[in-house]
């Protein structure tokens, strides 16, 4: 199942990596002169290969908070790292398909990130900068358990595994729950992206792997493959259900949705994540036409630190709201005129 093939249902592909160096304490008992020296390690072995100059260091300490959160909020760093613990930083790649976090909760961890289904592009991705670092330096490593990290759950590959999903159809027909224990018997794990009140928003999951140990890496990426190739045929199934049931119906929602971003002048996040599922939907169902890439980008530009940055200063959660309205406008103003 090819990557634009599954972009109605599959948003994207991570595979994170988790590696310690073998003569520094991990991040959780590391003094700062530990840290420091881990870091320049890293740095200095990737410094030190062809690919090197694709990447640039970048010191949470010394980044504003807005830089910070953005880069957060775009999932190229964990939520941990923006809040700039000593000695953190992040490698980032020109293309940003990698970034590679320093003391977070390892020494390093490399995250590779693309659209779409691509677990193993990925993957190949994630491996070169491994080879990379792992080359010129000694990584805490064990024969029998394989790669020590921080979190017992990663221990062995130290591969964290995990695609990003659109499940409307499952999600409002109710079936989201036989999902989760199907991946819980295969020893992976489905959970909602954004929540609030308890309630998955935006009807996004998080597809991923729960242990590193006992399965080798192609293993636990085949393994991946054949659960999102499974995922995406229910889902397409329920989409076919929702509109045969009453295609009426569900299209007044729909385009009530569409109706509400056009014209709103002040979105919560909640809502806006709400009337994005909605307006997806109808994309997918052939109801509006307009790039999922667009649309799916706003995930992250209509949140706070992107809208701060934006504005160049710090907004108040009724600017927020104010602001997030306005950029969302501005986008479907490109494509429905008044």
């Amino acid at each position: 199942m090819s990557e634009r093939s599954v972009r109605d249902v599959v948003l994207s592909s991570r595979v994170r990596l988790a590696r310690n160096f073998a003569d520094i304490p991990f991040p959780a008992a590391m003094g700062s002169e530990d840290g420091e020296t881990a870091q320049s390690v890293a740095a200095n072995a990737l410094a030190h290969t062809p690919q090197g100059r694709q990447y640039t260091l970048l010191r949470m300490q010394d980044l504003p908070a807005a830089d910070r959160w953005t880069l957060a909020e775009r999932h190229l760093i964990s939520r941990e790292l923006a809040a700039a613990g000593a000695s953190m930083a992040a490698l980032l790649k020109q293309d940003e398909h990698v970034c590679i976090m320093l003391n977070e909760e390892d020494h390093v961890r490399i995250h590779a990130l693309l659209p779409g289904n691509a677990l193993d592009k990925a993957a190949a991705l994630a491996f070169e900068a491994d080879d990379a670092i792992g080359d010129s330096v000694w990584y805490a490593f064990d024969g029998e358990f394989g790669f020590l990290t921080s979190n017992p759950a990663n221990v062995g590959t130290g591969m964290r595994v995990s695609a990003l999903l659109h499940l409307p159809a499952l999600t409002r027909a109710g079936a989201i729950g036989d999902i989760v224990r199907e991946t819980a018997n295969l020893g992976l794990a489905l959970r909602p992206l954004y929540v609030e009140d308890g309630k998955a928003q935006a009807e996004l999951y998080l597809l991923h792997n729960q242990v590193a140990l006992g399965l080798s890496e192609q293993d636990l990426l085949d393994s991946m493959n054949a659960l999102i190739e499974k995922i995406v045929e229910h889902e397409r199934t329920g989409r076919e259900l929702l509109l045969m049931r009453d295609d009426t119906a569900l299209e007044d929602q729909l385009m009530r949705s569409l109706g509400i971003l056009r014209y709103a002048r002040k979105l919560s996040l909640g809502e806006w994540l709400h009337r994005w599922s909605d307006v997806r939907l109808a994309v997918q169902a052939g109801m509006l036409h307009m790039p999922l890439d667009a649309l799916d980008d706003l995930l992250s530009t209509a949140q706070a630190a992107h809208l701060e940055k934006r504005a160049g200063r710090p907004l108040s959660p009724s600017e927020q709201d104010e602001a997030r309205a306005q950029l969302v406008r501005e986008l479907l103003g490109a494509y429905y005129k008044p």
